[in-house]
């Protein structure tokens, strides 16, 4: 059990000998890596200041009160190529200050509800459906055996460079 962090802690990761649920995270906190099986509410309110999140899969809670000041949001569900876990919990309220979204995990949810900051989108599965992309999207990475892959490099021909 961690009782209490450094006020000035920065970046803080758990491996996954650590299962237990978290003090009141430090105001300074900016990066936050949680191992895949980690399943606790996080503590609120969160950081303002947290710039990165990563987490896994197997996280179960409402995402609904991430920080306004996120930048980067990684969720995890790939042990290797057989074992993928599926994230249950809707990213339908993101924080609009997301730029970077890598989805590494199965997702059987909609992902045209992200908000229009982000830049980078990342999926690696081809499992969620996504027809509309951030209005300032920059850079996509899906695999070409995306069921929506064909869409939407036809409507969005201004990223099709963009596509691996």
């Amino acid at each position: 059990h961690l009782q209490e962090l450094p006020s000035n802690l920065e970046s803080l990761t758990l491996h996954d000998k650590f299962n237990n649920p978290l003090p009141q995270l430090p105001d300074t906190l900016k990066h936050l890596y949680l191992h895949m099986q980690y399943n606790h509410v996080l503590p609120e309110p969160l950081p303002v200041h947290l710039e990165t999140l990563y987490m896994g899969a197997l996280y179960s809670h409402s995402l609904d009160n991430l920080p306004q000041g996120l930048l980067k949001l990684t969720v995890v569900g790939q042990i290797d190529m057989n074992t993928i876990y599926e994230l249950k919990t809707p990213l339908d309220n993101l924080p609009n200050t997301i730029i970077t979204l890598d989805i590494i995990c199965k997702y059987n949810h909609s992902l045209d509800m992200l908000p229009d900051s982000i830049e980078i989108l990342i999926i690696r599965t081809n499992n969620c459906r996504i027809t509309k992309l951030p209005a300032n999207l920059k850079g996509l990475q899906i695999n070409r055996n995306h069921p929506d892959y064909d869409v939407l490099k036809e409507n969005f021909p201004n990223i099709k460079d963009k596509f691996c």
